[in-house]
C-alpha cells in the first residue's frame, strides 16, 4: 500500500524512452468505485495545461518515481473527459469531515492509502475531533466518499479501533481491503455539484485552493517582462489574481513547491 504523501510530487518516467514527463500533482478519485482513476500530472510545457495518466497505465510506484510505458499514455484533460468530470466533482478525501450514517461528526481524514497495483483506496487515517491520536478506517467501513463529507457505518464509529496510533506508524489490519459493494451510493446521496459553475471553473477553484500557501518554484514574467511572481514567493490570493490577470495562472500552478 502507498500513502498519498508517498506518491505526490514524484516524477513520472516513461520507460520506453527514458523521459521525465512531469510530476504527480493530484490523485483523481472515483467516489463510486472508491479508487484513484487518474494521476494529475504537471510538466515543463505548462502552456499545454494539466495532463492525466490513467491509473491502469501506471507500471509502478516506487520510492523515487512513478513509471509508465511511454509518453502516449499521458493525455490532456480534453482527451480524457472522464478525468475532467471527476475533478469537477471535487472529491479529495483528505481534509474531508467524517460523519456516521446517523449524522454524528467524529473528525477529519488526514491521509489515505491505496493499493498501488489497482488504485483502490484501502484505508483512511482519521484525526478524531478530540485530537487524541490517529484512527484507521478500513475502506470496507466507508459508506460514501463525498465532496464535503465521508460517511462511515455506525458500527465503525462505535467499535474500538485496534489500529489506533499515538506515535510512530499505524498498523493497518490485513482486512482493510476495499470491496466495491461497500460504497453504497444508494443509501446516502452524494454531494450535489454546484451547477452554477462550469467544470473548468470548478477545476480552477480547486487549483487555487491547492497552490494557496505554497511557494513559487520559478520566477514568472508577463509578456512585457514584468515580474508576476518571484521564485520563493509565498502564493497568496493577491498573487493568484495577478497571475490570472496576466494570463499566467496555468504557468503559476505548474511551478509551485512546498
Amino acid at each position: 500500500m502507498k500513502k498519498t504523501k508517498d506518491i505526490l510530487e514524484l516524477p513520472l518516467i516513461s520507460i520506453s524512452d527514458g523521459l521525465e514527463i512531469g510530476q504527480v500533482k493530484e490523485l483523481v478519485i472515483n467516489p463510486e468505485r472508491g479508487t484513484v482513476d487518474y494521476l494529475l500530472i504537471s510538466g515543463e510545457r505548462w502552456y499545454e495545461g494539466p495532463k492525466v495518466l490513467p491509473f491502469d497505465a501506471v507500471l509502478g510506484i516506487g520510492e523515487d518515481a512513478v513509471t509508465t510505458e511511454n509518453t502516449e499514455q499521458v493525455k490532456t484533460l480534453t482527451e480524457q473527459n472522464g478525468a475532467s468530470i471527476l475533478l469537477a466533482r471535487g472529491v479529495r478525501v483528505i481534509g474531508t469531515r467524517v460523519m456516521t450514517r446517523k449524522g454524528r461528526f467524529i473528525g477529519k481524514i488526514s491521509e489515505f492509502m491505496i493499493d498501488e497495483d489497482t488504485g483502490k483506496i484501502t484505508a483512511c487515517e482519521l484525526m478524531p475531533s478530540n485530537g487524541e491520536g490517529i484512527d484507521i478506517i478500513p475502506a470496507d467501513r466507508v459508506v460514501t466518499f463525498g465532496r464535503d463529507v465521508l460517511v462511515i457505518s455506525e458500527e465503525s464509529a462505535n467499535t474500538p479501533n485496534p489500529d489506533r496510533m499515538t506515535s510512530g506508524k499505524p498498523v493497518i489490519a490485513s482486512s482493510a481491503v476495499f470491496e466495491n459493494e461497500a460504497v453504497q451510493t444508494s443509501q446516502v446521496q452524494a454531494e450535489p455539484i454546484n451547477r452554477q459553475l462550469t467544470a473548468a471553473e470548478l477545476f480552477e477553484e480547486r487549483q487555487r485552493q491547492y497552490i494557496m500557501g505554497k511557494k513559487v518554484s520559478r520566477t514568472i514574467t508577463a509578456e512585457s517582462g514584468e515580474v508576476i511572481a518571484r521564485e520563493g514567493e509565498v502564493i497568496s490570493e493577491e498573487l493568484i489574481n495577478r497571475a490570472k490577470a496576466a494570463g499566467k495562472f496555468t504557468e503559476l500552478t505548474m511551478n509551485t513547491e512546498g
